[in-house]
C-alpha cells in the first residue's frame, strides 16, 4: 500500500516532541496567543515555571512543536485528566500557531 503524496508545502513541515530546551519558544508561544487574545496581561508564566512543570520529575503535560523549514512554527500542548463521575481518562490539549506565513497552509488549513 503506498501513502498518498504529501499536499504542496508540508514536505518541510515537521511535529515533534518539545524538550527542555524548548521553553524559551513555548513561551513565546503562549504570550503570543494571549496578545491574540487580548489577554497577555493575565500571563503569569515564566521560563522557570514551564521548566518546572514540563520539564520537572513530574511533568503535567506534554508538548509538541511544528516547524516548517526548521523554524518553529507553533506547538500543541495536552494533559489528561481523571472524571470520577465517568471513571476514566480525558485528554485535553491546547494549541497554538504562529504568524508563520505558511504556518495555516502547511498545517492543513486553509
Amino acid at each position: 500500500m503506498t501513502s498518498p503524496a504529501a499536499p504542496a508545502g508540508s514536505r518541510d513541515l515537521a511535529i515533534r516532541i518539545a524538550t527542555a530546551a524548548d521553553v524559551p519558544v513555548i513561551l513565546h508561544f503562549i504570550r503570543s496567543l494571549a496578545r491574540y487574545e487580548k489577554l497577555e496581561h493575565e500571563v503569569v508564566a515564566d521560563e522557570a515555571a514551564l521548566q518546572a512543570t514540563l520539564f520537572g520529575a513530574r511533568p503535567a503535560a506534554e508538548v509538541v512543536i511544528a516547524e516548517l523549514a526548521g523554524t518553529a512554527a507553533g506547538f500543541a500542548l495536552f494533559f489528561q485528566s481523571y472524571s470520577t463521575f465517568s471513571p476514566g481518562r480525558a485528554c485535553t490539549s491546547r494549541i497554538c500557531s504562529s504568524s508563520h506565513p505558511r504556518a495555516a497552509t502547511a498545517s492543513g488549513r486553509r
